[in-house]
């Protein structure tokens, strides 16, 4: 019993801490789950919560503001956030469990509002949720931030109802097969099921725990990924023998496409601004047998001669709205001022990769977000201003249950 309490205070430790650090912009999530977090099973438990709570954020919020007043201390809020989240959305502790754990970790961090925690929780428990419900708008029942709400309504009419839908879902495990697909035991091994991909081996499994733990994962026979990822390197249509260069490459899933497409041929230049990132980077290619240089490089000043590719992967920074079926942190980051600030700097990655390509070659230019002015605006403001560049294919994702949203676009310098 002690030590599933300790378990389980460990869980509620962890998400607090993410909470904390995503409300002060220190870390998104993801980046808070993959670097501040070391035992896979643990941070798949405080991942677990944490979107969850984000996936319910209006109706957690509204519920906590309807039983506690404004100057609620930060940290007491964020233990009842996650408390409350457990007690309403998650099945895996139950709700008398979740109180008494979120009491004894208040007693510990914050000892004075232990009991006004203890007030509140026990408040939540024994009320009517249906009847709380059912005064919630239509858009706090949906899980959107308002503003985004009407948003993506009015510019994607026809895929919103879709939208919607997918965020109250929990999103599946996806995984590829590097190099060649799975053989039939690894398939009955992994519990793998096929997700349609154009060129590449990728697959669900509802067994995650089995997955973390398969020596598949450890021996980097398979990659953590989502089927999304592959729209940029299919649509670049690498061949053997060019030389090519991920230049926003971190953590190194799409460099791993990449030199799948050259096949021993060629070469490929990897780069990344983050020195961090770039050791998973280089972790994740030598785990599959490739021993190539790993670089640290400014994507706006990129250290590498005019002319030196025939292709240029920018998979830039962007507001990550395609995949917020995962992520249901992102949706609460987006602004009109954030995307403003995207970009200016998409734009300034661009016009600075330029040079790179030589006349003939191509940069694909690749984000994992669906707004159009990340998108399809953006590439053509980059044509006004460099004509020598034509647009000779693109391709929007629409977020699914099976994949995530995702937009490539490829540019051709004119010879």
């Amino acid at each position: 019993m002690n030590k599933h309490r300790n378990i389980a205070e460990r869980i509620l430790d962890g998400a607090v801490s993410g909470l904390a650090k995503w409300e002060s912009g220190q870390a998104n999530i993801d980046d808070y789950l993959s670097f501040h977090l070391s035992d896979p099973e643990l941070r798949r438990s405080i991942s677990s919560l944490l979107f969850e709570y984000f996936r319910h954020k209006p109706v957690v919020d509204r519920l906590l503001d309807s039983l506690i007043s404004t100057r609620c201390q930060p940290e007491p809020r964020r233990i009842l956030t996650a408390a409350v989240t457990q007690i309403l959305y998650q099945d895996g502790i139950a709700a008398e469990s979740a109180v008494n754990v979120a009491v004894d970790f208040a007693k510990q961090r914050c000892r004075p509002a232990a009991g006004f925690i203890n007030a509140v929780l026990r408040n939540v428990t024994r009320m009517d949720f249906a009847v709380f419900a059912a005064e919630l708008s239509a858009v706090e029942r949906a899980g959107f931030p308002e503003e985004l709400h009407r948003h993506w309504r009015n510019i994607f009419p026809e895929s919103f109802p879709q939208l919607e839908a997918l965020l109250q879902q929990r999103a599946i495990l996806s995984f590829r097969a590097c190099r060649r697909p799975l053989s039939e035991s690894e398939v009955e091994e992994l519990e793998a099921i096929p997700v349609p991909s154009e060129g590449f081996y990728f697959y669900r499994t509802e067994n995650v725990g089995n997955l973390i733990q398969s020596e598949a994962l450890k021996s980097g026979r398979i990659y953590i990924q989502d089927a999304a990822t592959a729209l940029a390197p299919t649509l670049a249509v690498i061949q053997p023998g060019e030389r090519v260069a991920d230049l926003c490459a971190a953590p190194g899933g799409k460099s791993l496409m990449l030199l799948e497409r050259l096949n021993g041929s060629g070469k490929l230049t990897v780069a990344d601004r983050s020195e961090n990132r770039q050791k998973l980077t280089e972790q994740n290619l030598r785990l599959r047998g490739y021993d190539i240089p790993v670089e640290t490089a400014s994507v706006l000043e990129p250290p590498y001669e005019d002319n030196a590719f025939d292709a240029v992967l920018l998979d830039v920074p962007c507001s990550n709205t395609g995949v917020f079926h995962r992520r249901p942190d992102v949706l609460w980051s987006f602004s009109d001022e954030k995307v403003r600030e995207l970009t200016e700097l998409q734009m300034s990655i661009l016009m600075g990769s330029a040079r790179l390509v030589r006349p003939g070659g191509r940069i694909i230019y690749s984000t994992c977000s669906i707004e159009p002015r990340e998108n399809s605006r953006l590439v053509r403001r980059f044509m006004a201003e460099k004509p020598a560049f034509e647009l000779v294919r693109s391709k929007l994702l629409i977020p699914d249950k099976l994949h995530d949203g995702a937009y490539a676009a490829v540019l051709q310098r004119n010879s």
